[in-house]
């Protein structure tokens, strides 16, 4: 047997449609996203003798998973220590130079599963 349309049967179905596009959104408007815990990866950049380097070098963190790359300059190193705070994944770090500094890229790849700490070593050539 149906049930005939009421006021009430109406006001549900309308206020549903209205309402089921807006789940997840917050009230900025923003999507809410399951919130995964962040982790720092600190890289510290070090010449062949073991002295910092911030001077020269772009550091390129990549995001194997989803092909996001976070580039830090000159101003984003702070006395050859480079701090990323990201999600747990794979993760290509890469160190190219920049102006007139010579030298090979560097590149590694990194499980990130809690804070991490690493050393990239840049061999300098004249």
């Amino acid at each position: 047997m149906e049930r005939p349309l009421s006021r009430r049967r109406v006001g549900s179905w309308l206020s549903a449609a209205l309402v089921l596009p807006l789940a997840g959104c917050s009230q900025s408007g923003e999507t809410s996203v399951v919130d995964e815990p962040l982790y720092t990866l600190t890289i510290s950049l070090e010449r062949e003798d073991g002295t910092p380097i911030s001077a020269g070098v772009i550091v390129l963190v990549t995001v194997e998973a989803e092909r996001l790359t976070t580039e830090y300059h000159e101003s984003d190193i702070d006395d050859g220590t480079v701090r990323h705070e990201g999600v747990a994944g794979e993760y290509l770090l890469s160190v190219e130079p920049a102006g007139d500094r010579a030298f090979e890229p560097v590149e590694t790849d990194l499980t990130v599963e809690s804070d991490e700490r690493v050393t990239l070593v840049v061999a300098e050539t004249s």
